[in-house]
């Protein structure tokens, strides 16, 4: 998938909407809580989510930031 095609398919996420999103070999659950709001959760390792503006899922997107810059709880 590429970079652009990510960042449209979250960008066009509706509030309320959860989409897989697929993050090196895991696939990770984006949810929008709201127009600049998303929630991240990984079940990879138990359950944990992470909260982000849209600027910070455009960085992970382009690799600018990494999913171990995020504030897991």
């Amino acid at each position: 998938m590429e970079n652009i095609t990510t960042v449209e398919q979250i960008e066009s996420l509706k509030i309320g909407e959860t989409q897989d999103w697929k993050f090196g070999i895991v696939t990770r659950e984006v949810y929008r809580r709201s127009k600049n709001v998303f929630e991240i959760d990984d079940t990879s390792h138990g359950w944990l989510k992470a909260i982000v503006k849209i600027d910070v899922m455009k960085q992970l997107i382009s690799g600018e930031k990494t999913l171990t810059d995020l504030d897991w709880k």
